[in-house]
């Protein structure tokens, strides 16, 4: 903290004593302050990450699961294959990882572990800084233990949040929760996202203008608000499982059936794709991972949407060189089609997780490309 604190006051000195001498002057102060601003937030939020204190936050929840549960899988010599699982609220209500690991495992033949980083509400540059700050936490020797592993990184694939790469910002702008993921790397490429998608959709799905993230960017390097209440990951007080399922459906919720689904399907239109994903999304969280992964993949959790069923399935034939699992099987919509399977019209029930989940391992173990035969890698 006496280091945040020290460069806040430094920065702030220089700063009125910058504006104080433009104004003998007669110049302009404010070029300098802004610039004097944004290096120590820069300096702030760098100092912070090294000393590794985060704010009692659900993404902080999270992680310090996960945190626990990677480090379980790693220490374990016989589980060769892990899975770390990227999602919104639609895994983290549809997708039960104890039972998507379990059959996944009884069908590769071998133990795989699960880490299922879904979270409700977070959008992809939200989930990106919740994987830079997993990563952040193991220390050498456990990455080395990571590069043991066969390790798959599973990536959502969902309409909305490919279409608006801020959504739910507007939400919960000014909030510790967005200050905490718009970091100033992650504001420039969600600014880069945003032109990529164009500012006219970006304001359609509620998409915070520019001056909006400079100013996040520069309140996330201060840290004013968690200066003094920050700590370890491991001594926050509770943690957060990637799967909260939903025992039963909203009392006002009225299942609309998923004909509409299969109907759309047939028609087999191809929705645009969302470049950005491409170019900005998928990259950036490889090189975040660099060599610990030996692969990434795709998958999408049903919904009642129809446009989310074709935009699933155009994405995967587009990415037909990946592993990429789309939903359009009439096996497992006649399934889903009864209103004990929702929660609502877009999130599964307990029930309807439980067949997704089973379902989902039953594809991804006829397609992922490790085999029981492979080696572990070595270190180089």
């Amino acid at each position: 903290m006496l280091l945040e604190t020290s460069l806040i006051l430094t920065a702030l000195a220089t700063a009125l004593a910058v504006h104080r001498r433009a104004r003998r002057r007669g110049g302009r102060a404010l070029p300098a302050v802004v610039a004097i601003a944004l290096l120590c937030a820069v300096l702030v939020a760098l100092a912070a990450d090294q000393r590794r204190r985060v704010a009692d936050t659900p993404t902080s929840r999270l992680i310090k699961h996960n945190l626990a549960v990677l480090r379980a899988h790693l220490a374990d010599p016989s589980l060769r294959t892990l899975l770390i699982v990227d999602g919104g609220s639609y895994p983290t209500r549809g997708l039960n990882g104890e039972r998507f690991g379990a059959v996944l495992s009884q069908r590769l033949g071998r133990r795989v572990g699960i880490v299922q980083m879904s979270q409700g509400s977070a959008n992809h540059f939200e989930r990106y800084d919740a994987f830079r700050r997993l990563l952040a936490e193991l220390d050498a020797g456990e990455r080395q233990q990571l590069r043991q592993k066969d390790l798959h990184l599973l990536l959502e694939v969902q309409r909305g949040y490919d279409a608006s790469p801020m959504a739910q910002f507007q939400k919960m702008a000014y909030s510790d929760r967005a200050y905490a993921y718009l970091g100033p790397g992650n504001a420039w490429a969600a600014m880069r996202s945003l032109s990529q998608v164009g500012a006219a959709r970006a304001r359609a799905n509620a998409g915070p203008r520019t001056r909006d993230l400079i100013a996040h960017a520069l309140v996330n390097g201060f840290l004013l608000d968690a200066v003094g209440r920050r700590q370890r990951v491991e001594d926050l007080p509770r943690d957060m499982p990637g799967y909260l399922p939903l025992r039963a459906g909203r009392q006002d919720f009225a299942f609309p059936g998923l004909q509409d689904v299969r109907d759309r399907l047939e028609q087999d239109r191809e929705p645009g794709m969302m470049a950005w994903v491409d170019s900005i999304r998928v990259p950036r969280l490889q090189a975040l991972f660099g060599d610990l992964i030996d692969q990434t993949s795709f998958y999408a959790v049903p919904t009642t949407y129809p446009d989310y069923a074709t935009y699933a399935r155009a994405f995967c034939r587009k990415h037909a060189g990946s592993v990429c699992v789309h939903y359009a099987d009439p096996r497992l919509l006649q399934r889903l089609d009864a209103a004990a399977m929702w929660a609502d019209k877009g999130h599964l029930s307990q029930r309807g997780a439980f067949v997704y989940s089973t379902w989902l391992a039953g594809r991804l173990a006829a397609t992922l490309s490790v085999t029981a035969s492979e080696p572990a890698r070595r270190p180089e």
